[in-house]
């Protein structure tokens, strides 16, 4: 079997994991495939490289796609041979069996990088800022074109400009990014790079995937399309999924063998209490339950609101004021419980088309009145709040007013009840399956908030048909609602177990 030949992403997918490059070269049947939420992001990475690009006007493109490359190699020359050129984008290059496509290649016409026919390198990122993994991505497209002869003496990254206030009117793409020169550290990562690149050939040489375990590997820095497959066959209960587990303990547990949580000893040092109550509730298969929360809970204030914002965050800001991710809201649900136990349910959803902020605002305060606890399950909601008052400075004294009535859920779950199948994780979305398996996520059509962010930006963009955006703010109604239903229901196990399911909204209740 022919070794394969290694491309920049190829190479970033082996620096991250061996066994991840193998099986992206080898396997690729047994990747998952991307969901809604990465088609998204596929998509608006799309619309920021061709932003990118008009920062560059005369630019050539190179068309030939990722399956043609020898001829967008060829198609790359001819258009480097052209004086009147001054940038290309994908251009292609290959040298000691790695090849590359570059983001943008711009050809220095004013002599500005003192060398005649030199050129810059320039990696085009979507994010807010610089990060290690970039440089890497652009060191080893420096190392392939400075191989092929290209006399590249500058490299940048090109990512967006946090500072940047979207003024209205047309983007002016000069303004929405930023390029920081990364040259000398680049340079610096020669050594390594072919230290890195010998273990990556060496590893596609072998005749199966090198026996790496799952582990925190797998999400840093990009989550790994293969690691379902990779956990088939691992513990139900990895120790990876120790809630706060740093690399020195895992380090410490693999060097004794162990990689299971329900194999480490009783007299294991080192670990936090939250850690031990984890390992005892995998060994008895009890769930923990500390009372001490039902006293903190007994004091709330009724009626108690359960509330959920969702939001979006624009690459490219859609509403005059706003910067790139900036976090916009444009939903939210509020389940109210009143002191007799019945249950109603107030919601906003913004009609697509302007800025949702006041409109939403303004619900808020109706839905959550002067009185009563708010029971969020996180801090992002009394970030938004304050979001919102310093936005909207009319609004701002009653808005205010609604923080000092918040209560987060999330520590007081974390320090009050375990379940083995919360797998480490006190995320709404593991915890409510594990206590109330009727009540779960997975009858919802939208049912992750990456997703419910990604669908609505999709219908303010116009990217849905009409049929669809509707059929999709039905779905994040859906899911909202359920966030909220969900927080509702461990506040009333939290508070009395034995109580039971507080009763639903009557038909007809929501907002």
């Amino acid at each position: 079997m022919r070794r394969p030949r290694l491309s920049k992403s190829r190479f970033m997918a082996g620096r991250q994991c061996l066994k991840r490059l193998y099986l992206e070269c080898y396997r690729r049947d047994l990747m998952t495939p991307p969901g809604p939420a990465q088609l998204l992001l596929f998509s608006m990475g799309n619309r920021l490289g061709g932003l990118a690009r008009e920062c560059y006007p005369g630019g050539v493109l190179i068309e030939e796609d990722y399956l043609h490359h020898a001829d967008a190699a060829r198609s790359t020359r001819r258009a480097m041979a052209q004086p009147r050129v001054p940038a290309l984008f994908e251009a292609a290059f290959a040298h000691d069996e790695v090849a590359v496509r570059v983001d943008v290649l711009v050809r220095d016409r004013e002599g500005l990088l003192g060398d005649d026919g030199a050129w810059e390198l320039v990696e085009v990122k979507s994010g807010l800022g610089l990060k290690e993994e970039h440089v890497w991505d652009a060191a080893i497209q420096l190392q392939v074109l400075r191989g092929c002869g290209v006399p590249v003496r500058r490299v940048g990254v090109m990512h967006l400009d946090g500072g940047y206030v979207y003024p209205g009117g047309p983007i002016d793409p000069g303004k929405l990014f930023v390029v920081e020169d990364v040259t000398l550290a680049a340079e610096d990562l020669a050594d390594s790079l072919a230290e890195d690149l010998a273990s990556m050939r060496a590893a596609l040489a072998c005749g199966g995937p090198p026996a790496i375990r799952p582990g925190r590997h797998c999400r840093r820095p990009y989550t790994c399309p293969f690691s379902p497959y990779c956990a088939s066959d691992a513990p139900a209960f990895p120790v990876w999924q120790l809630p706060g587990a740093d690399h020195a303990l895992l380090e410490r547990l693999a060097g004794e063998g162990i990689e299971d949580i329900a194999l480490i000893p009783e007299d294991f040092e080192g670990l936090s209490s939250l850690q031990c109550r984890v390992r005892d509730c995998v060994l008895t298969g009890e769930v923990y339950f500390d009372r001490e929360a039902a006293a903190e809970l007994s004091t709330l204030e009724y009626p108690v609101h359960f509330l959920d914002f969702e939001s979006f965050a624009p690459a490219v800001p859609i509403f005059a004021g706003t910067r790139p991710y900036q976090q916009i809201l444009f939903q939210f649900s509020d389940h109210i419980l009143d002191a007799d136990g019945s249950v109603r349910h107030a919601e906003y959803l913004h009609p697509p088309g302007s800025d949702p902020r006041e409109a939403l605002a303004l619900a808020l305060l109706d839905a959550l009145e002067d009185k009563g606890s708010i029971v969020a399950y996180s801090q992002f909601e009394r970030a938004a709040i304050v979001r919102l008052a310093e936005h909207l400075p009319h609004l701002g004294e009653r808005l205010e007013a609604l923080v000092t009535r918040l209560v987060d859920l999330l520590p007081i779950a974390r320090r009050s009840i375990y379940h083995s199948d919360f797998h480490g994780s006190f995320s709404i979305k593991n915890v409510l399956p594990a206590l109330v398996p009727d009540l779960a996520y997975d009858d919802l059509e939208i049912a992750e908030g990456t997703v419910a962010s990604f669908s609505y930006q999709s219908i303010v963009e116009g990217l849905l048909p009409a049929h669809q955006a509707q059929a999709t703010l039905e779905a994040l109604r859906s899911y909202c609602a359920r966030d909220t239903q969900a927080i509702l229901e461990l506040f009333t196990l939290l508070k009395d177990p034995t109580q039971g399911r507080p009763s639903r909204p009557s038909p007809g209740s929501a907002g």
